[in-house]
């Protein structure tokens, strides 16, 4: 008797949520979507898909959790950003011997008229802007925000999902708290 093929999506992104649907619509196909739990609310309840919030536990967590729940195939459809657990999934994935796909957005590119300063990190990134500007528009979440609280003389705009937490340090300026994706008008 053949089991129905099931499929974990690990995600965090629009395109995660999207591609468990789709796939949900395949005969004989689970998808499982497993959320980071990063969120306050995450868009669990519009969505006729199986969600999983909450961390593994690393590489071994992970690796029984497909072995336990009978995972055939693992999409990574992960933030850019989120390279511990794309590490994770690729070791788990090698570890319990089962396929994996990586989701990879198109990186954005120069075009005529831009002024690229590319970094490695936030704190890079915190350290360039003194001179470079008197506001920013920073779109980082908020794990990252301590990383420029400590800048001076630069007032930014912050936009995220969720609030900060009452007690994590977070430069000057202003919140806006809206769930993407974004449209022209809205950016």
């Amino acid at each position: 008797m053949n089991h129905k093929k099931r499929v974990l999506i690990l995600g965090g992104t629009t395109e995660a949520v999207a591609i468990a649907t789709q796939i949900n619509q395949i005969p004989d196909v689970e998808a499982i979507a497993s959320l980071a739990g990063r969120t306050q609310q995450p868009v669990t309840q519009t969505n006729p898909v199986s969600f999983r919030i909450g961390g593994f536990g690393g590489v071994a967590g992970l690796a029984d959790y497909l072995s336990q729940e009978h995972i055939d195939l693992l999409i990574d459809a992960t933030h850019p950003f989120a390279a511990q657990i794309s590490f994770n999934a690729a070791q788990a994935a090698s570890k319990s011997g089962i396929p994996r796909l990586m989701l990879i957005r198109p990186p954005w590119k120069p075009v005529l008229g831009d002024d690229w300063i590319e970094v490695n990190t936030n704190q890079a990134a915190a350290k360039t802007l003194p001179g470079l500007a008197e506001r920013i528009f920073l779109t980082i979440g908020r794990q990252e925000l301590p990383t420029y609280s400590y800048v001076k003389n630069i007032w930014f705009l912050m936009r995220m999902i969720d609030p900060p937490e009452p007690d994590l340090p977070i430069p000057p300026g202003q919140l806006i708290l809206q769930r993407g994706p974004f449209s022209l008008e809205l950016e």
